[in-house]
């Protein structure tokens, strides 16, 4: 049987308000040692609103360099569906091996609009695509209607970031169910999940592969505690810095970076968990 599907929502770096490439490139290579399956640009962990198109160009290259040994999928949304074909065709150019959906985060859909937006998105290119279910973020929630359709829409995944175990179900049901949310994958692989998107392995890939593969760990519950602190990417963009794959942890408006509180926690949990972060 294929192992669960391990992939890493990776986190943007910055130095001196700018993209900071050389530790960009240092956290893709760190991703590239076996355990992480696929990589997930411009994810909500990688900040895709706040990058320039040059920034996420560059951005592509870097993990272009590793896509023989680790494939990338990059995330896309929007508001109106020129935005979404330009950034899904933008995604199959690149060479994606796939592409997260997210739904419109500020204008809700209906279910007859959202499966009309992704059968264009379908027509448009040549790629497969995984939907992003993010309740807390898009104030809205995939509709039943939307599951039963998704292998007619091209869709060969569902990430969800929700809570809702019985609606996990559901997806699981009729897709393959990517756990969003680190926190909660243990419990999703109990009712079937096929793997997760995670933020915790930008830093600790082989601690989550081994929770995948049904290991217990109590470095990874302190790992996703740590990562509770403070909106995401906060709490891992200091991490990286504290593990030295960062060289900053800066943040753009409207995010900041980790305040005093974060980081002493962060720092305490730290020293019990570098080792299995190596």
């Amino acid at each position: 049987m294929p192992r669960n599907l391990l992939v890493t929502a990776l986190a943007t770096p910055y130095k001196r308000g700018k993209l900071d490439v050389a530790s960009f490139e240092r956290l893709v290579e760190s991703q590239t040692d076996g355990s992480v399956d696929r990589l997930l640009l411009f994810g909500t962990t990688g900040e895709k609103a706040f990058l320039t198109e040059k920034e996420r160009e560059q951005c592509v290259e870097i993990c272009q360099k590793v896509a023989h040994v680790v494939p990338f999928w990059m995330g896309i949304g929007g508001f109106c569906v020129a935005d979404y074909l330009a950034q899904a065709r933008f995604a199959e150019d690149a060479c994606a091996s796939a592409i997260l959906v997210s739904p419109p985060s500020f204008y809700k859909c209906t279910p007859l609009g959202f499966c009309q937006l992704l059968q264009q998105i379908a027509r448009a290119v040549h790629v497969p695509l995984v939907l992003y279910n993010a309740p807390s973020r898009c104030n809205y929630v995939l509709p039943k209607s939307v599951l039963k359709k998704l292998a007619d829409l091209h869709v060969v995944g569902v990430k969800d970031a929700g809570t809702d175990t019985q609606f996990a179900k559901q997806i699981g049901a009729c897709t393959n169910l990517l756990c969003g949310n680190d926190n909660l994958l243990q419990s999703w692989l109990q009712i079937g999940a096929k793997g997760v998107v995670s933020v915790a392995s930008n830093v600790a890939p082989r601690l989550v592969r081994k929770v995948l593969d049904g290991q217990n760990s109590k470095e990874f519950a302190l790992l996703c505690k740590a990562l509770e602190c403070q909106l995401n990417p906060i709490a891992i963009k200091y991490l990286l810095y504290k593990k030295g794959v960062f060289d900053r942890f800066s943040m753009r408006l409207p995010l900041t970076p980790a305040s005093a509180k974060t980081q002493k926690t962060i720092d305490e949990i730290w020293e019990a968990i570098a080792d299995e972060c190596k």
